[in-house]
């Protein structure tokens, strides 16, 4: 059975498309936050300051090609 399958056409005009059962994992949000290593939540001022200023540099250079 293939991934994508060709859909198939009935007398009445109705396309019908066989789809795959998806499975849903069980999760919890508590779980996931607890497989994360504690310091990529802990907060940097320096680093997010410097997400800022290249977020600012590279707003100004995509409308300004002179400044790279």
């Amino acid at each position: 059975m293939s991934l994508l399958q060709r859909p198939q056409s009935s007398d009445n005009g109705i396309t019908t498309v066989k789809q795959n059962v998806s499975v849903i994992p069980d999760l919890v949000i508590k779980g996931l936050l607890s497989a994360i290593s504690a310091h990529y939540f802990k907060c940097s001022v320096l680093r997010s300051s410097l997400y800022s200023v290249y977020d600012w540099w590279s707003s100004r250079a995509s409308t300004n090609p002179q400044l790279i």
